[in-house]
């Protein structure tokens, strides 16, 4: 799963547990609703910036955030070998 999407799903899943809806935690980040629903649905690229903002707004800190995502090395390799 690509890491955006795994990260919106992170968000969506913190955000139901403390009980609260994407316009509540778009108040709470100063984030507006339809960019909180587009981060939970993996549509869109988050900043650190914005980051910052949701885990401030569900009173986590980044490492809760990103305790649960798995991150793959092997997916986008930065080196190419085609020339060896």
């Amino acid at each position: 799963m690509e890491i955006i999407k795994e990260l919106g799903q992170r968000i969506r899943c913190i955000r139901k547990e403390k009980n609260l809806s994407q316009e509540r935690l778009g108040e709470l980040s100063s984030i507006h609703t339809n960019h909180v629903g587009a981060i939970e649905r993996g549509e869109k690229n988050v900043t650190i910036e914005s980051l910052i903002k949701l885990t401030n707004g569900l009173n986590i800190t980044l490492e809760d955030l990103f305790k649960k995502i798995e991150f793959s090395t092997n997916k986008n390799p930065v080196h190419s070998t085609k020339n060896k």
